[in-house]
């Protein structure tokens, strides 16, 4: 489990997370040794080694393929466009 930096009361549970290696990246993200992980579940293309969080708020991230939302893959225009909103 984690808990969300902005609220310390509300916890998600990463499913097959290795609890030992698990670390929050922020409220929607986290990673253990081998895997990404968003909300609901693992982020089975995700690019371990480049995976980044771009932006807290709109729960940007992106790695060397692809581009998340709220843990959905998204374009890279729509990701232009959520970083000129945020």
């Amino acid at each position: 489990m984690w808990t969300q930096p902005a609220s310390l009361s509300s916890k998600k549970e990463a499913k097959k997370a290795a609890p030992a290696t698990f670390q929050a990246l922020n409220f929607n993200y986290g990673r253990d040794a081998k895997n990404i992980y968003a909300q609901d579940g693992l982020l089975e293309n995700a690019d371990y080694e480049t995976f980044e969080v771009i932006n807290n708020q709109v729960t940007l991230a992106k790695d060397k393929h692809s581009f998340y939302h709220f843990g959905s893959v998204i374009s890279e225009a729509e990701f232009k466009e959520w970083m000129e909103q945020a």
